[in-house]
């Protein structure tokens, strides 16, 4: 069989690299408006008179119009690609999930965390220890091959886009990020990847943007939750207007992966003039200038400029997305020969490796930033207290915002000024283990479990693939 799929975007790309994967008798090409030659105007004769192919059109939202195409040039061997697809992939999927689970039963995992995340490791090695099967919903070609090499004994798909909802022989769907939509036979938990999701939110849009964004991830069945201010947040958002579409049972108290990843190792306290900078900034207001808490490119220079008068080492770790690290490189570049020059012996080092060092680690003696996850990560593996440096000091009035969300008087202390941010290093320099007891004792009342979220995880989803199960019996 040849197929046309049309139009060439993600989800057609999708279809034929999916197909493709199983069926490696048929043909593919694609129908691309955009480029002459792959037109369907080009083309359509060619289809007409091909009796062994079929057009899959690859859009939910475009289908009628592109239906109303193939129509003009008397094309009627056509069918919704999204649909045939997933259809496809039932048929070659469930027989082999069926060998591993006599209901057919498995989970889906979307990889669309960050390269260097943990977040998953430890939920898929204590679901492989339950023997549950695990298909790998990836989100672009180079994950699939690397899931598949790791994980041979597991399934891979590839869902970019709306194909995702069409998948509908997965029973469990786990997810890092609310930017999906599940078909509606799957049960679906939202487990956010970052620390402070959702609040995070704030630091990138204003206010109304964030509400909506919040909203949307009613959408999921379950929601995990890492720590008890999590779970108090979304409890203070839907309690009221969103009630009767958030059950309080909705929210899970599930622990967090990536920081357990970070606990196999002893972090040792030494002496050092070392302090960690890491800021993520994705959006600036509408002024073009500054992000929504008040930092500037501006603020930046003349903070880390005072840092470096003060003889402090200063080592910026931009976020590993560039979408999320505005002002970061130009920032590298104006302070790149100071002392050295990022070398590693100078004053100003940039460190971009994925994941943070456990060196890097223990040689800060504080970490300063704002809406980043590590800011809360850091102080939770060190038991150093992290600087939350916010200008704009309407910032949690103006978003009707309880800055114990960002801000835990235990393990992070609240500047709005380049001066307070000083005076705040050089208390801590004095006194570097001031903030230990605090810090581990609110990590140890806070966190939801600590040390094994993964394997708590796992034993939840557990419980959803035998629920499963047992409705399949009647």
């Amino acid at each position: 069989m040849h197929y046309y799929i049309y139009p060439k975007n993600w989800d057609g790309e999708d279809i034929a690299f999916n197909l493709s994967q199983f069926d490696t008798e048929s043909t593919y090409h694609f129908i691309d408006d955009k480029e002459e030659m792959l037109s369907l105007k080009s083309q359509a004769e060619k289809i007409k008179q091909d009796k062994q192919s079929f057009v899959l059109i690859a859009s939910k939202y475009r289908y009628f119009d592109l239906v109303e195409n193939l129509k003009y040039y008397g094309i009627s061997n056509y069918a919704d690609g999204l649909k045939f697809c997933a259809a496809q992939l039932r048929d070659y999927y469930l027989p082999k999930i069926t060998q591993r689970d006599a209901y057919g039963c498995s989970v889906g995992l979307l990889v669309t965390q960050l390269p260097h995340s943990e977040h998953s490791r430890a939920i898929i090695e204590n679901l492989q220890a339950q023997k549950i099967c695990i298909i790998f919903l990836v989100t672009d070609q180079k994950n699939f091959t690397k899931y598949q090499e790791s994980y041979p004994k597991e399934f891979c798909l590839l869902a970019r886009c709306d194909l995702l909802e069409y998948i509908d022989f997965i029973s469990v769907a786990h997810a890092t990020t609310h930017y999906c939509k599940f078909h509606s036979n799957v049960i679906s938990i939202l487990n956010p990847q970052g620390l402070l999701d959702p609040v995070q939110n704030y630091f990138y849009f204003n206010r109304e943007r964030v509400d909506l964004l919040i909203g949307s991830r009613v959408n999921f069945d379950y929601i995990f939750c890492h720590t008890k201010e999590m779970l108090e947040f979304y409890q203070s958002k839907f309690s009221d207007s969103m009630e009767s579409l958030c059950h309080s049972l909705k929210l899970i108290p599930s622990g967090y992966p990536s920081l357990d990843s970070y606990l196999d190792a002893t972090y040792c306290h030494k002496t050092t003039n070392t302090i960690l900078l890491a800021f993520t900034i994705s959006n600036l207001d509408e002024t073009g200038l500054k992000d929504e808490c008040g930092i500037s490119f501006e603020i930046l220079c003349e903070l880390v400029q005072s840092l470096l008068d003060k003889k402090y080492k200063v080592v910026l770790r931009p976020h590993p997305e560039k979408c999320k690290a505005v002002f970061m490189d130009e920032l590298a570049k104006k302070f790149e020969n100071v002392g050295g020059g990022g070398g590693g012996g100078g004053l100003f080092v940039v460190d971009r490796n994925p994941r943070m060092s456990k060196e890097i680690m223990e040689e800060a003696f504080v970490i300063i930033g704002h809406g980043s996850s590590v800011v809360q990560t850091f102080p939770l593996v060190t038991f150093k207290p992290a600087i939350l440096f916010i200008p704009d000091k309407e910032f949690f009035v103006r978003n009707d915002l309880d800055s114990k969300f960002v801000a835990n008087q235990k393990t992070h202390i609240l500047t709005h000024s380049v001066q307070e941010v000083l005076e705040v290093c050089d208390s801590i320099k004095r006194n570097p283990k001031s903030y230990q007891a605090d810090i581990k004792n609110y990590r140890a009342e806070h966190i939801y479990n600590l040390g094994n979220s993964g394997e708590f995880i796992a034993s939840f989803i557990k419980k959803l693939i035998l629920k499963v199960q047992k409705n399949r019996e009647y």
